[in-house]
């Protein structure tokens, strides 16, 4: 059996390794084999893991033709029956609930006739709150008024670009940031519209695994 050698302390010669012989050499191959075979499971798995999570949050990108609508018309049907409640970001006068797709095409507050009103997804209490904290000048947390400063500019885009603003910002993993980008393309095609939107979705979901990292 080899032997490589390299000088050590006081000239000596010591073993760096040995050339492997006989059957454990012959089981090097198969050992890096079932190496390779297992890393592409893996990456199966993960990949498969991906599309299940897909499918699952992104069913308009995935259901088959057959179904016969677009992906943009299964995703503008989903979104239109999305309920939803509005909140004045000006008066804070709560608007009740409605569908996505019951909105006129400029929403304005019932109350005070402004357009700034914020898409409250999960009901308006929780922000209703804030806003009063704030005109009573309680002091506020930093996570607060980061929460009332991003309700802000999702008012904004409400009253700039009307429904087409809730519809942006009632896709999942679409805040105001992203629904103002695609927004601020003033596209009058409604099926590119759509797809923007979808593409977002997408992108959302296939790359916040790896937020954290």
């Amino acid at each position: 059996m080899p032997v490589f050698r390299v000088k050590g302390v006081g000239g000596r010669k010591r073993p760096l390794f040995k050339m492997q012989r006989g059957p454990a050499a012959r089981a090097w191959p198969a050992t890096l084999g079932l190496l390779a075979l297992a890393t592409a499971q893996v990456a199966v798995y993960e990949s498969l893991a991906r599309l299940h999570d897909l499918r699952n949050q992104v069913p308009e990108a995935v259901a088959p033709d057959s179904l016969g609508k677009s992906s943009y018309q299964r995703m503008k049907a989903s979104i239109f029956g999305t309920e939803i409640s509005l909140l004045c970001a000006k008066c804070g006068a709560e608007q009740g609930v409605s569908t996505v797709g019951d909105l006129p095409e400029e929403p304005k507050c019932i109350v005070c006739s402004s357009g700034l009103l914020v898409p409250c997804y999960w009901g308006t209490a929780k922000l209703s709150d804030l806003m009063k904290k704030r005109e009573e000048k309680t002091q506020l947390t930093d996570e607060e008024r980061a929460e009332l400063s991003r309700a802000r500019r999702s008012a904004d885009l409400v009253l700039s670009y009307g429904k087409k603003a809730v519809v942006a910002q009632t896709v999942y993993g679409i805040g105001p940031q992203t629904a103002s980008r695609i927004l601020a393309e003033l596209r009058d095609d409604e099926e590119a519209f759509y797809r923007d939107l979808l593409e977002a979705k997408i992108r959302f979901v296939t790359t916040r695994q790896f937020w954290g990292s």
